[in-house]
C-alpha cells in the first residue's frame, strides 16, 4: 500500500466514528508520540540546556477506528523535531519533620505567560 499524501485543511477525519478537528487530532497524537521520547530523555540527569529531539514513531488504528476522507487508516507515521529547555531552579525551602516525611520546595518559574511552583513531599521512611 502506497502512503497518500494529505492536508489537515482539506481532509475530513473521523475517529470512532465522530468528525474531529483535524489538526488538533494530529497535535494531540503528536505529544502521544514524543511522550515516551521525553520520558526516556530524563532517564538521566541532564545538565541545563536547550537539547533539539527529533522522534520518529508511529499509531497503529483497528478497524474503523479512525478514517480520513472516507478511507480506513491503519497507520500513521510520525516524524517530530522539538526542543527541550531544561532548567535548574533553585530549592527556596526544605525540611524534614521525622515522623511524617520530607518537604523541598523550589522556586517560582515562569513558563511561558505562566508561573509555576514545585512541591515535593516525600513520606518518611518505616
Amino acid at each position: 500500500m502506497d502512503p497518500k499524501p494529505i492536508s489537515p485543511e482539506t481532509s475530513e477525519l473521523e475517529c470512532l466514528g465522530r468528525p474531529v478537528n483535524f489538526r488538533a487530532q494530529l497535535s494531540i497524537w503528536s505529544m502521544e508520540v514524543c511522550d515516551s521520547d521525553l520520558m526516556a530523555f530524563f532517564e538521566e540527569p541532564v545538565p541545563a540546556g536547550i537539547y533539539h529531539r527529533i522522534v520518529n514513531g508511529e499509531l497503529n488504528f483497528g478497524p474503523g477506528q479512525v478514517l480520513v476522507n472516507h478511507e480506513e487508516v491503519e497507520r500513521l507515521a510520525f516524524h517530530v523535531e522539538y526542543k527541550v529547555t531544561v532548567t535548574q531552579v533553585p530549592v527556596v525551602s526544605h525540611f524534614e519533620v521525622k515522623s511524617r516525611g520530607r518537604c523541598i520546595t523550589f522556586a517560582p518559574q515562569l513558563i511561558g505567560n505562566d508561573t509555576m511552583q514545585w512541591q515535593v513531599v516525600t513520606p518518611s521512611a518505616k
